[in-house]
């Protein structure tokens, strides 16, 4: 402290070289004898805060001496600035676990979880260690979602084909699904390619289509065979019939993904799986669908062949199963052949129709009435909330605010009754870092999307609402997750050469943004700078003796700190700082006294 150093009669560099001079290793040399080289070394280098009292500051002839203890407190510990975590009403500290390059992202959330069951009957009474805000559940949903999918696809292309053809014809064209899927994953492999959202989307998509050209290939062999031909015969015939068409329509898919990996920049680093996926899973589909499918065709049976005695139920349910059939054709004959006869008959009309459905589709996209939305909203599992005050606010200030808006959703999750009757918050996360003390965030854990039935942006409105406006926030945003492009859904930029008129115009612009239903959460991202104590020499200084060297040496070391030594520590870097006590640098007053 001042008082201190005035009573001794010490500056703060007169500290700090002190504890540079008292705290070091120096080799010194060698000493060559006759039987050996002796090296010279001296050690006085201190390691921890109870080293550094023993220190000589300063001392006299009569042996009368000053240690650092006698003029500093010493504190070995860690920096100053104060940081505030709370999770689920407890203080807390908070650990991410990123995989590294190339690692199983499930197989890592898997292990960590294990990491903290383990850990925590370890740990004393009191003291919990909790997974929470696991990013590798979205992923986890997809492969479900893709899984459900690819399950009640084979299951509705074996109940139809079944319906309207054969069990066995049924059977091998949705073995397509698996034996496509299993390609592709094949070729991502030998690509590099992941398991990641964006594959599982592709997947999804290409799901739909992967067992058309087959279905295509095995009716055309199914109708020949039922014509008498025999199995190779109508394997051939059925091949040669549709297989230039299903080639082409594979072609024409792959054709309109192969932009998709030419894309720059994140975008194409984002989307640049999907089209290798495709185009993978169709290539290996199809051939699939002309190779295989009509190997395991070649064996179905032959139609002429009179039909063995069945029992009654069997006869019954093979009637059934022939009424889908006749049905089918009868509709093919009646309705859909006069139907295409009286198409072509009129084909200019026809002509006109397609072309005005087709203008009505463009008409739709132009005229608004269909919206164009790149990454469409998704009802994610967490919400954010975001404070932040002028530049300078204390942490304890920012911190009363977060507190203000956990407590603020808390009481919405009280009122809000989710599907399955569970709490609507899993965990909830806040921060304040004490390297940005003005901010702050809170980040919410919820049910599931399909378990609590209230969509996120409902939430994140009634949040916003619930909180209302914070005294001295320049900032408050409330939103839910954001799978893609993250970002403000309209930004407008202002520029100019006058600040006072773009703050003028922002104003405004806000104001009149303010006015439209649906907008909301509207501000701006000019931030003043903090405020500034600049300091120059009175021309009197001069005169005194004193320096603007001095002078600005004098608030460095104060403020700041001089760093008087720097060495490792076991795991830790450690750094010496002398400085004035935290009381001493909180107001003005104490920086004159200086």
């Amino acid at each position: 402290s001042k008082e201190k150093l005035w009573e001794y009669g010490l500056t703060l560099d007169d500290v700090t070289q002190a504890v540079y001079r008292g705290s070091l290793n120096l080799p010194a040399g060698t000493i060559r004898t006759e039987g050996e080289e002796i090296r010279i070394r001296t050690i006085g280098r201190k390691y921890n805060g109870r080293d550094f009292a023993e220190v000589v500051i300063k001392s006299s002839e009569n042996g009368d001496i000053i240690t650092l203890a006698d003029v500093a407190d010493i504190r070995d510990t860690f920096t100053e600035n104060a940081s505030y975590a709370n999770f689920n009403d407890h203080p807390c500290v908070l650990v991410a676990v990123l995989k590294a390059k190339g690692e199983d992202a499930l197989a890592q959330a898997e292990l960590a979880r294990e990491y903290a069951a383990n850990k925590q009957k370890e740990l004393p009474e009191g003291l919990n260690i909790t997974p929470c805000f696991d990013d590798t559940e979205f992923v986890t949903g997809q492969i479900k979602l893709l899984t459900e999918d690819a399950v009640s696809g084979l299951l509705l292309v074996v109940l139809v084909l079944w319906l309207f053809l054969n069990t066995r014809l049924s059977f091998w064209i949705a073995m397509g699904i698996p034996v496509s899927f299993s390609g592709a994953l094949i070729i991502l492999w030998l690509f590099g390619m992941t398991i990641n959202q964006i594959s599982l989307i592709a997947f999804i998509v290409v799901l739909c289509i992967v067992v058309d050209d087959a279905i295509g290939l095995g009716e055309a062999i199914y109708a020949h065979r039922q014509q008498g031909k025999g199995q190779l015969e109508a394997a051939v015939a059925g091949v040669s019939e549709v297989g230039a068409p299903v080639f082409a329509a594979v072609l024409t898919m792959i054709t309109a993904f192969i932009p998709l990996a030419f894309i720059p920049g994140m975008m194409g680093q984002i989307v640049g799986v999907m089209p290798i996926v495709v185009i993978a899973t169709m290539i290996v589909s199809t051939v699939e669908s002309l190779f295989l499918l009509p190997t395991h065709l070649n064996h179905l049976p032959d139609p002429s062949l009179p039909e063995k005695p069945r029992p009654r139920w069997q006869q019954r349910f093979i009637a059934f199963h022939e009424s889908f059939a006749k049905s089918l054709e009868w509709f093919a004959q009646h309705v859909y052949q006069p139907a295409v006869r009286t198409a072509i008959r009129y084909r200019y009309v026809t002509l006109c129709c397609a072309v005005s459905v087709l203008l009505m589709a463009g008409g739709l996209v132009a005229g608004g009435m269909v919206r164009v939305i790149f990454w469409p909203p998704v009802d994610g599992n967490s919400l954010d909330a975001f404070v932040e005050f002028p530049p300078g606010t204390p942490g304890e200030v920012t911190n009363e605010a977060i507190d203000k808006t956990r407590l603020a959703f808390e009481r919405i999750a009280e009122r809000t009754k989710t599907g399955n009757g569970e709490p609507l918050i899993r965990n909830i996360f806040s921060r304040v870092n004490s390297f940005q003390p003005n901010t702050g965030y809170i980040s919410v854990e919820m049910l599931h999307a399909g378990e609590r039935n209230v969509h996120s942006q409902d939430l994140a409105v009634a949040w916003q609402k619930e909180v209302g406006v914070l005294p001295g926030a320049v900032q408050q945003t409330f939103h839910e997750d954001q799978v893609g492009m993250s970002g403000p859904p309209i930004e407008i930029w202002l520029q100019g050469k006058d600040l006072n008129s773009l703050r003028q115009a922002a104003n405004e612009l806000k104001t009149k943004l303010a006015t439209y239903d649906g907008v909301y959460q509207i501000s701006d991202d000019f931030r003043a700078g903090r405020t500034e104590i600049q300091v120059r020499l009175k021309p009197e200084a001069h005169s005194l003796g004193l320096t603007l060297d001095q002078v600005a040496r004098s608030l460095y070391s104060g403020y700041y700190g001089d760093e008087a030594q720097r060495f490792q520590r076991g795991r830790d870097d450690v750094r010496v700082r002398i400085r004035y006590p935290e009381e001493e640098r909180q107001t003005l007053a104490e920086m004159e006294r200086v």
